[in-house]
């Protein structure tokens, strides 16, 4: 929580432009060479992190053209940059870190670090949805928005 901004924040999260379809592809592979990961019992490569790529795609396009439209070169002369119209799309992809059942994690060599990690890895879940599932009831009922509490932080 940033308090002086009154908003939430996230460590070590990088935002990036690109301009091509490669630029995107190369964050990526970047971001899943970083991605922790760990064997388990059920799992050769397990993912013990949550990790978040958010695409947001912005397509512009110009609104003048066709007939009864002015010259283009008086609009940019007389009121500055042509009025463009805007359409921005965003898919989130979400890998959320595996989740076991503690009986699966035993006869590790590192059983009792793997069974810590997922405990922790449960509360993250456990928390995770408890947040979707206020979200989403913030939706279904606008009167009672400022009300409602999204447990953010537990």
């Amino acid at each position: 929580w940033d308090a002086a901004k009154q908003n939430f924040f996230v460590e070590n999260l990088f935002e990036y432009e690109c301009q091509t379809a490669d630029e995107v592809m190369q964050h990526y592979a970047n971001g899943v060479r970083n991605k922790h990961v760990a064997s388990t019992a059920m799992n050769a490569q397990s993912s013990r992190s949550h990790t978040v790529l958010i695409l947001t795609l912005v397509r512009r396009a110009g609104l003048v053209s066709g007939t009864g439209c002015p010259n283009p070169s008086e609009i940019t002369e007389k009121a500055g940059p042509l009025p463009v119209r805007e359409i921005v799309s965003k898919l989130s992809l979400v890998d959320l870190a595996g989740s076991e059942r503690s009986s699966a994690t035993s006869g590790l060599e590192k059983s009792a670090a793997r069974f810590k990690e997922g405990i922790n890895v449960n509360q993250s879940l456990f928390v995770l949805r408890k947040v979707i599932t206020a979200l989403s009831k913030k939706g279904d009922s606008p009167s009672s928005e400022s009300k409602l509490h999204i447990p953010y932080r537990e």
